[in-house]
Formats: C-alpha cells, sequence, structure tokens
C-alpha cells in the first residue's frame, strides 16, 4: 500500500489518497491532488486482470502499447441500471453518520496529516 501511494504522490501535488477497501477495491487508491481540487482513483492491476473491466479508462501513460490494445481488444461490461431503491437505503444513514462524526470530533483539534492538506486547500 505504502509503494503505491508513493506511486500516486509522483503524479502531482497529492493532499490525501487512502485505499478503497471500502468500496470492495483494495487495489484503488482515492487521490485529492491541488489546487486546483482534482479527484483521482488509480487502479493498481495487472494486464490480465484489466480485461475483465466496468468502463475504459484514460490511459495517462504506458510503455508498449499494451493496455491501448487490450482496450482495443475487449469490451468493458458495466453494471446494470442504478437501482435508486439501493441508493436511498443507504444515503441518509450515511449522511447521518458523516454528520454526527463530524459532531462528535467538536472542537477537538485536527491531527497533522494528508488530511489536514486537503481541508487547507479547501479553506476549512
Amino acid at each position: 500500500m505504502a509503494q503505491r501511494k508513493d506511486i500516486a504522490a509522483r503524479l502531482g501535488p497529492m493532499l490525501s489518497a487512502f485505499a478503497a477497501e471500502h468500496v470492495g477495491e483494495p487495489r484503488m487508491i482515492i487521490a485529492m491532488y491541488g489546487p486546483p481540487l482534482l479527484h483521482v482513483d488509480i487502479k493498481f492491476i495487472s494486464l490480465p486482470e484489466f480485461a475483465k473491466r466496468v468502463e475504459n479508462p484514460r490511459v495517462l501513460f504506458e510503455r508498449e502499447h499494451e493496455l491501448s490494445s487490450m482496450i482495443a481488444s475487449t469490451q468493458p461490461d458495466p453494471p446494470g441500471p442504478i437501482d435508486l431503491d439501493w441508493i436511498e437505503d443507504r444515503f441518509w444513514t450515511w449522511i447521518h453518520y458523516g454528520i454526527e462524526k463530524t459532531l462528535r470530533m467538536g472542537s477537538k483539534r485536527p491531527c497533522a496529516g494528508s488530511g489536514s492538506s486537503a481541508r487547507a486547500a479547501l479553506g476549512s
């Protein structure tokens, strides 16, 4: 994981980054860069793993055009329609959780670290 964050940090002025275990994708780093603020999902997978995907990514860098060849020779398999009931069942709980967690922090001083950089960039 540390090596993945180091790679992500070399892509630009990274404010924050963490693994996406919470969405079931531990191979992905969710990163915030800036200013200006830019959210980037970086997935670390092998070429054979890439054949099964939900979308075609934007390729920023490759050495031997293997990824572009894979994109040209295979098709993504996007998920079915969005289940709005599934989202609504979770949305208000997620919002409530976030608000409660923020309120519990109260006047506690934010800890130093990458998150404080993101807060500074957001002006909070």
